[in-house]
């Protein structure tokens, strides 16, 4: 069992090196790093990931947005309509 991981060891040691470390392709060189565009959708899906973390960690968040969503979802509108009566939030 050690030998199979030392010997997958050694295989990734020499793939990263030959893809990380080596002489780069003359056919690719000419390539750029992503234009303002795509930094600003790569940021953009950074602040999500980082608010639906918070949704899990803060429970004051949790309670006021997941919660109602898992309501919709296991008990249909007719709950999540319920809860916003109860929480006054819902006229009639």
């Amino acid at each position: 069992m050690v030998a199979v991981a030392v010997c997958t060891l050694i295989m990734y040691l020499r793939l990263h090196r030959y893809v990380f470390l080596g002489a780069m392709p003359a056919a690719v060189s000419s390539v750029d790093e992503t234009h303002g565009t795509m930094r600003v959708v790569l940021i953009g899906l950074t602040v999500i990931t980082l608010g639906m973390g918070l949704l899990l960690v803060l429970p004051q968040l949790r309670s006021a947005v997941l919660e109602p969503a898992v309501d919709v979802l296991t008990g249909g509108v007719s709950q999540y309509l319920a809860r916003l009566a109860r929480l006054g939030l819902l006229e009639g």
